[in-house]
């Protein structure tokens, strides 16, 4: 769970036993890498993160090909279907949140139902340091929370019946919008007083 993120631990793992990191395996790795700290923008960069990033460049990846099919490129339904979530935008938790709500009618009116991405949308918000997604689903009401700022979320997803990690995780609420709102909000201010901050 320390580990910055999945393909560092297994670049690591492909060196330990001896293998060859192979060009191809260096573009999946780097992808792997890149999408799970933002290209090296979140908190879970380090210098070994960084380290690497480089040693997998030298193998063969090439960051402007990856950034280009990965980064900040989407379907143009999923682009629309983020406008209809930032039309939902609302600032919650005494400005601490940005949280957006996709409903059914949003995902016909968009065309997809592919949400991948569309929480980036909220981190062009200033001055939240967590963002929350919920989205409507057969089962009830999605929810898929990113922290910024070292609030472990996971703790708050586990008290409702999900999980995850420190800086994302995810759950699934049940009821009206309203209720299940109103239980998300108070289940983060419980996590937030307890003082869940991530190790």
């Amino acid at each position: 769970s320390s580990s910055p993120a999945a393909g560092f631990q297994t670049y690591h793992l492909i060196r330990a036993l001896g293998a060859e990191v192979a060009p191809d395996i260096a573009t999946c790795l780097y992808c792997a890498v890149g999408t799970d700290s933002g290209f090296f923008r979140y908190a879970n960069t380090s210098p070994a993160l960084l380290r690497v990033g480089a040693e997998l460049v030298e193998a063969g990846a090439d960051p402007k090909a990856i950034a280009q099919a990965t980064l900040d490129r989407y379907d143009v339904r999923v682009v629309k279907l983020g406008g209809r979530a930032l039309d939902s935008l609302e600032i919650r938790l005494d400005g601490r949140a940005a949280m957006a709500t996709l409903t059914k009618a949003d995902f016909a009116a968009a065309g997809t139902e592919q949400t991948e991405g569309v929480v980036d949308y909220l981190r062009t918000v200033a001055g939240v340091d967590l963002l929350i997604l919920v989205r409507e689903a057969e089962d009830g009401w999605r929810v898929s929370m990113r922290s910024l700022e070292g609030l472990d979320v996971s703790a708050t997803a586990k008290k409702l019946g999900g999980g995850g990690h420190a800086p994302a995780a995810g759950c699934t609420l049940h009821g009206g919008l309203a209720e299940a709102l109103s239980t998300l909000e108070a289940a983060l201010r419980e996590t937030i007083a307890e003082g869940g901050a991530s190790a």
